[in-house]
């Protein structure tokens, strides 16, 4: 079994802490002490213990021995200091060595292999574990950082403050001791108006101190907590993973001076506000039960596995703010007319708009209300929903930088390379500003398009439009837009009042090229279609422009030449949706069965090209086999477009000669149909207990061509 080991960043900063940890605590061996006579840990000795990081060949019993020892030599560390404490009084430099001897021991739990360790004890997966254990050490040492920066800059005002206190005192002799000058407050103690001076220093570092001890943290709490709430160990490592911070959150089940399993006091800070009043601290079973058990099992009525993923899969979520957040998301969709029920259709996309920021929903939602849309609200909320407008969300909805790196890890384009290696860079750097101006850029772009679409283009519901292709709104006005619509009026001839009812038919067309849509219409062209012909095609069938012209409509061409058509322009322009069908899954098929059938096929497509637009099994056999088995009537000699181009009613009275208005041909489709579920369901069965090892697999065109080819010649021999 190999050991996960923590990265070559944090074995370089762990080590130079410790040094600096074990200098002070030399030089102070018999005068340094603690605040109080709360317990402290000793820092690791270089002498007579190793660093917590082991090498891969090393084996678990040997590490496993290293902690005992270590955990001896804290607790007999502890107990000289702690005589010590009684006898000595405070100072600045104990207080200071305190409390870096603490936060070191502090990190320790949250080492990468520690916490992997735990985490595969809870059922995780080796990697899963690992990558956990990576993202919660980088975010530990991250919190560090950022306290050790407030420490200085703290530290760099108190002396800028004590400094500016002892020049006013000498350019105001005449004040008496405890007056105000210049805005900073001078006393006995030079004590200033930020809490500064000789005491003043001393007060803020215990402070500090006695205010860290507000919210406590144990890691071994915290996986407890999560397992005994339902969650799984991979759960809690992909948890970890994208959300680090809930490794520190604190449980109800711990009180002042309480140690874990590892002897470590778990009454240390997770560094946030010292200021932070015990009343506001949030813990993590006050967020399992707003989130996982309020929002998303009693509000969205979430099934505990499909609840799980979410947690899994939504980064945030089990945070304060996270849990704050999913609930105002669900509450405006309410709003909006979108029930639990279907904004639970798609679970996939769920955690992504769980993680929007309602204020960017609510933002968005106004504008679309307003006058540059102007659609309507009981409209807006269906769209949200939807994972088609997930992209227009991500532009005016951004993600975090980090929620984004798990997006795209859960599924949806990720490489594995954006993060194999966890920086905490991505902890500590905020480019808020730069977001904001292109959001507003957006909303400029965006409103400029509907502009152009409402008063130049003509579309009056251009939310129906939106709905039904919603990053309409994110096309460039001069570069995609604009260039579509003089395509169409000015080189296919098509009326400029026909444009939006082509758009409004087929929104798609605003997205493709026009060096695409130039392709097709010069193929067009070279089949044979005339030119005048071409704009009312296209007005008619604006799909056609999408289709690709070497995949679909040359394989097409080829076909049609193969079953005899001699006039390819002609037949394209009595059926122009022939181009997009696909030779394999319905032309040929219905070809086959129609050769069997009849004594001149090539004649009967020739004079009716619309026999490739009806359904095979739907329209075709039906009606041919009820005229063989029920009425016994020569088909071979029935023109196609006779049995074709009525409905049902009227075939039934027409070509097979039913006198019942066709009640009789309905109920033969009724039984036909059954026959066929029956026979379906009966394949499944079969399917499902056949071995696994035993089943033919083939690929999807094989298996449908089979099938239609069975078809049709237990079709063809039934007719003969």
């Amino acid at each position: 079994m190999t050991i996960p080991y923590v990265s070559t960043e944090y074995n370089n900063n762990y080590s130079s802490q410790t040094i600096q940890a074990e200098t002070s605590t030399s030089k102070s061996t018999t005068t340094a002490t603690a605040s109080n006579t709360d317990t402290t840990s000793q820092p690791y000795s270089a002498s007579t213990s190793t660093p917590y990081v082991s090498k891969q060949s090393q084996s678990l019993q040997q590490i496993q021995q290293q902690e005992e020892q270590q955990q001896q030599q804290q607790k007999s560390f502890t107990t000289s200091t702690t005589k010590t404490a009684a006898t000595t009084p405070p100072t600045s430099s104990t207080t200071s060595i305190s409390s870096s001897s603490s936060t070191t021991s502090w990190l320790l739990q949250f080492n990468s292999h520690v916490v992997s360790t735990k985490l595969t004890a809870a059922g995780a997966t080796l990697e899963a574990a690992s990558k956990a254990g990576d993202a919660v050490q980088t975010y530990a040492l991250a919190k560090n950082t950022r306290q050790q920066i407030r420490k200085f800059l703290r530290e760099r005002d108190q002396k800028w403050a004590k400094r500016m206190s002892s020049v006013s005192i000498a350019r105001s002799s005449n004040c008496e001791d405890g007056d105000v000058v210049g805005g900073v407050g001078v006393g006995t103690n030079g004590g200033g108006a930020n809490g500064t001076g000789a005491n003043g220093e001393e007060e803020c570092l215990v402070s500090d101190v006695i205010g860290r001890k507000t919210n406590k943290v144990d890691f071994n709490q915290v996986v407890t907590t999560m397992v005994d709430s339902g969650l799984t160990g991979n759960d809690i490592a992909a948890i970890l993973t994208h959300t680090p911070s809930v490794s520190m959150m604190t449980t109800r089940d711990v009180s002042d001076g309480d140690t874990n399993d590892d002897g470590i006091d778990v009454s240390l800070s997770t560094m946030d506000d010292p200021n932070m009043e015990s009343s506001d601290l949030v813990t993590l079973n006050d967020t399992l039960e707003r989130a996982y058990f309020g929002l998303l099992s009693d509000t969205l009525k979430l099934r505990k596995y499909d609840a799980r993923k979410v947690l899994r899969t939504c980064p945030g979520l089990l945070t304060k703010r996270g849990a704050k957040t999913a609930e105002e998301v669900v509450t405006i969709l309410s709003c909006l007319s979108v029930s639990p029920t279907s904004l639970c259709r798609d679970k996939a996309a769920l955690p992504v708009l769980l993680s929007r920021s309602p204020a960017a929903l609510f933002r968005f939602v106004a504008f679309l209300s307003g006058s540059n849309v102007r659609m309507q609200l009981e409209n807006i909320g269906p769209l949200l929903r939807r994972s088609e407008c997930a992209s227009l969300l991500d532009v005016v909805a951004p993600l975090s930088p980090q929620l984004n790196m798990m997006n795209m890890m859960n599924g949806n384009g990720y490489n594995g390379s954006l993060l194999d290696e966890f920086s905490i860079e991505r902890y500590l750097v905020s480019d808020n500003v730069r977001v904001e101006k292109d959001i507003q850029k957006t909303y400029t772009q965006m409103a400029q398009t509907a502009s152009f679409l409402r008063q130049e283009v003509g579309i009056l519901d251009l939310g129906k439009l939106l709905a039904a292709f919603p990053t309409v709104l994110m096309m460039d006005v001069k570069s995609q837009v604009q260039p579509m619509t003089e395509f169409l009026v000015s080189v296919l001839d098509i009326d400029a009042e026909d444009i939006p009812k082509i758009y409004e038919s087929f929104p798609l067309l605003l997205g493709t090229p026009v060096d695409e849509v130039e392709g097709v219409v010069d193929y067009l062209k070279s089949l044979g279609v005339e030119e005048d012909v071409v704009g009312s095609i296209i007005r008619a069938f604006p799909a056609l422009l999408t289709v690709d012209v070497e995949t679909r409509m040359v394989k097409v061409v080829e076909f049609l030449e193969s079953v005899g058509v001699t006039n390819i322009g002609r037949f394209i322009t009595r059926l122009p949706p022939v181009l997009g069908y696909s030779v394999e899954d319905e032309l040929k098929p219905k070809w086959n069965y129609l050769d069997k059938l009849c004594y001149n096929a090539k004649f009967e497509i020739s004079r009716f090209p619309a026999y490739f637009s009806y359904p095979l099994e739907r329209v075709i056999m039906n009606r041919y086999e009820y005229m063989v088995e029920v009425k016994g009537l020569p088909v071979h000699i029935l023109p196609v477009d006779e049995v074709l181009r009525y409905g049902d009613k009227d075939f039934a009275m027409r070509v097979a000669l039913d006198t019942d208005e066709g009640v009789e041909y309905l109920a033969y489709l009724s039984d036909r149909n059954k026959r066929k579920n029956r026979k379906q369901s009966s394949k499944k069965k079969k399917k499902r207990y056949t071995p696994r090892n035993q089943r033919t697999r083939s690929t999807t065109s094989d298996a449908r061509s089979s099938k239609s080819q069975e078809t049709i010649e237990m079709g063809a021999e039934r007719l003969r």
